[in-house]
């Protein structure tokens, strides 16, 4: 047997497919095909040489710095260009450049097949996903995501504010089984991929009920569109609504509801006009009960609460949505600051509260305002001049009916260290209300506004803050 190793020729097999060659190396008793490094991102590329002279579309695709071939061919055929000759039956045949292929890759529009259109059958098809609302903005009782789960056929959604993501598994179990102890037929629910829904308690609720749970593709939100995109609605829906009453952040867990309690009431281009709630409940909603969120309501105490007869038999509290747990209006108590429900309240929808004074009272620190700061609805930077001077005189209507009926002034007292002719401040000024809105400055915007007012600090403090607004020309 000859020991001397084989020609160089020997050692080479060449495969040819049309224009493309692939080049195969022999080691030992085996050919190999040769690939490149394996740094470069693409796991295995092959080895192709192209006749470029044998192929015009090709080169010409390479000098236009691989323009696209319907391009090619427009100029061609127009005659956009002079000195570029193509055979025009180059163009019918399947022109691919891997290079493009690699360099140009895109995910693939989503498309529905006719499988995969919308169904209009109510039930038939739950969708749900999770958003999360950033750490650095916690809700009430430290809520930081919410879950939406809606009905595909009628579009209608329910709204879940949640501390973590896993309690998104029990909010789906419950509402499907209420669903389900109602009769009705449910038959798929898409969700993510997360580990909230791919459980094992979801997957045996599921599979004991013949629910099909479909999880979607990693980083493919495209193929649970619906709800993905309602987030977005949905949220900026709220952020107008907390922006028009100027409400603290905090305060989202509670607008939320309230927005997509509405958003059911009203009519979608997606049902040919019609409301979610027609569509999946059979009946027209009531929407004359609906006030804007961040009003002011007054609740009814009831007799057996009021300790004298001289007692309001109202008190101030502010609209946040709906009642979940009994019909009626889920509100903040603007004394106690607890969340309350009720039905008996009367609405005064064309004012609020401030912003400071929310705040403070969320924090349990109210006493430190004599009286309520009522702000016209919307705020300044929102309402148009005509709403802003009759809202200013609504305010000043309900600060004296505030004063005539408060129980924290004694008669015939005197306010100390208040000089009645004081110059007062221009609200006017851009420079002024930007201080307005972080709660620097005064909320009332009536004369005695200073007299409603207990400042955070001391009456120091805020003699010295006027020194400086003064000095910068803001007074």
């Amino acid at each position: 047997m000859s020991t001397n190793p084989p020609e160089e020729s020997e050692r080479k097999v060449f495969l040819d497919r049309g224009n493309m060659r692939l080049l195969f190396t022999k080691h030992g008793k085996h050919y190999r095909l040769k690939t490149v490094d394996e740094q470069v991102e693409v796991d295995a590329v092959m080895m192709m040489t192209v006749n470029a002279d044998a192929n015009p579309l090709m080169r010409w695709h390479e000098r236009l710095g691989h323009l696209n071939v319907a391009a090619s061919k427009h100029m061609v055929e127009t005659g956009k260009v002079s000195g570029m000759a193509i055979p025009k039956e180059l163009f019918k045949k399947k022109f691919t450049c891997l290079s493009c292929m690699s360099a140009k890759a895109k995910r693939k529009s989503y498309k529905q097949s006719a499988a995969e259109k919308r169904t209009k059958v109510n039930y038939e098809r739950l969708t749900s996903d999770t958003c999360d609302m950033g750490k650095y903005l916690p809700g009430l009782a430290g809520l930081r995501y919410f879950q939406l789960i809606q009905d595909e056929g009628s579009r209608y959604k329910w709204c879940f504010p949640l501390k973590k993501k896993s309690g998104a598994n029990a909010n789906t179990i419950r509402l499907m089984t209420e669903l389900l102890a109602q009769g009705q037929r449910i038959k798929t629910i898409t969700t993510d991929g997360g580990g909230e829904f791919m459980n094992t308690e979801l997957k045996l609720f599921c599979a004991s009920r013949g629910i099909r749970l479909v999880p979607t593709h990693p980083y493919t939100p495209k193929e649970n569109a619906l709800v993905e995109n309602l987030n977005g609605v949905l949220v900026g829906k709220m952020r107008a609504a907390m922006h028009a009453a100027n409400l603290p952040d905090r305060l989202w867990p509670e607008v939320l509801p309230y927005i997509v309690d509405v958003d059911n009431m009203s009519s979608t281009r997606a049902l040919n006009g019609k409301t979610p709630s027609v569509k999946l409940l059979g009946k027209v909603p009531d929407v004359k009960k609906i006030r804007a969120c961040g009003s002011v309501g007054f609740i009814h105490v009831a007799k057996q609460k009021r300790k004298t007869k001289l007692n309001p038999r109202a008190e101030p509290a502010l609209l946040l949505g709906f009642g979940q747990t009994s019909p009626g209006y889920r509100l903040l108590h603007l004394r106690t600051g607890k969340i309350v429900e009720t039905r008996d309240v009367r609405f005064r929808e064309d004012i609020t509260v401030g912003r400071s004074y929310i705040n403070s009272l969320l924090m349990g620190q109210q006493a430190n305002y004599k009286q309520i700061p009522f702000v016209p609805l919307p705020v300044e930077y929102v309402a148009t001049e005509s709403v802003r001077s009759s809202a200013e005189q609504t305010v000043a209507v309900a600060t004296t009916q505030s004063q005539k009926t408060s129980c924290h002034r004694k008669r015939g007292r005197k306010t100390r260290g208040i000089n009645p002719n004081r110059k007062r401040l221009d609200v006017s000024k851009p420079e002024l209300r930007a201080a307005v809105d972080e709660g620097l400055l005064l909320d009332r915007l009536d004369d005695n506004a200073e007299q409603q007012r207990q400042p955070l600090g001391s009456k120091k403090m805020v003699s010295r803050f006027e020194d400086q607004l003064e000095r910068h020309d803001l007074m």
